[in-house]
């Protein structure tokens, strides 16, 4: 019998959607950190990039190329209809990083009264993504 997520995939897999999977894949492994799980890599017919996953600690997040499934890029529609939160160790220094990479700093890092200290950024295609680190309370 199979084993039902497959062994190492998470129940819900986010899917985001890229004009350029290959430069998105890039930006967000060198600006956040992130690391592409290259087994997951799917060239389309042209040999681009057309599909691949990133691990963000014990989760992933798949990369797809826009067009496909009907999604389009932010670029595409001139705007934004999600974001993603992303909770990491350390918010601080993972902030530091993404400025150091020339990162869009929509909200700068703050503590909310739930006990998360937290930013929100935008990526290099229109996406929003926001770093949580809970240190207590709520």
């Amino acid at each position: 019998m199979s084993k039902n997520p497959p062994t190492g995939m998470p129940r819900v897999l986010a899917r985001v959607t890229y004009d350029n999977v290959e430069a998105a894949c890039a930006y967000l492994c060198r600006t956040f950190g992130f690391s592409e799980h290259t087994e997951s890599r799917v060239l389309g017919a042209d040999g681009t990039l057309s599909l691949t996953e990133l691990v963000v600690a014990d989760s992933r997040i798949m990369l797809g190329k826009s067009g496909n499934h009907g999604q389009r890029s932010p670029q595409q529609i001139n705007g934004n209809t999600q974001m993603l939160i992303v909770y990491i160790d350390d918010v601080d220094g993972h902030h530091d990083r993404a400025v150091r990479a020339g990162a869009k700093i929509l909200m700068a890092l703050n503590d909310a009264p739930w006990g998360d200290r937290r930013y929100e950024t935008e990526d290099c295609e229109g996406h929003r993504w926001a770093f949580h680190e809970h240190l207590g309370g709520g």
